[in-house]
C-alpha cells in the first residue's frame, strides 16, 4: 500500500491511496529477490483460485463506509490502530522531499 497527500498551506489538497495484490503467483515464480518478503492469495489460500472480481467486490464494500466517515469528519483511531502493523517498528516517510526516518508510535485520532 502507498500513499501521498499534497498540501495546500496547512489543509490536504488531494491525497492518491495506492493498493496492489499477488493474487495468482505461485511461490516458485516470486522474483528471486523479493521471495523472502513476499507472497500472494493462491499461496495462502492453499493454491485454490482466487476471484480478483469478488476480492474486488468485497474490498469496496468494505472501503466506503470508511470513506463517507472520513467525509463527515470521523476518523476511527481505534480500528486503525488495531490492524496497523507499523507500530513499534522502524519506518521511513518523505515529507516535502525530505526522507524522515523513526519508530513508529501509533496514529493520531485527530489528524489520521
Amino acid at each position: 500500500m502507498l500513499g501521498e497527500t499534497a498540501l495546500l498551506g496547512d489543509a490536504i489538497e488531494s491525497a492518491v491511496v495506492g493498493i496492489g495484490a499477488n493474487t495468482d503467483w505461485r511461490a516458485r515464480d516470486f522474483p528471486a529477490e523479493l521471495a523472502a518478503s513476499m507472497t500472494s492469495l493462491f499461496e495462502l489460500s492453499g493454491g485454490r483460485p482466487i476471484s480478483r472480481d469478488a476480492l474486488l467486490d468485497g474490498w469496496l464494500a468494505r472501503l466506503e463506509p470508511r470513506y463517507e466517515a472520513l467525509r463527515a469528519g470521523r476518523f476511527d483511531a481505534g480500528a486503525w490502530t488495531t490492524r496497523q502493523r507499523t507500530t513499534g517498528h522502524r519506518v521511513e516517510v518523505e515529507v516535502g522531499g525530505e526522507l524522515l526516518a523513526g519508530k513508529a508510535a501509533g496514529v493520531d485520532p485527530d489528524s489520521g
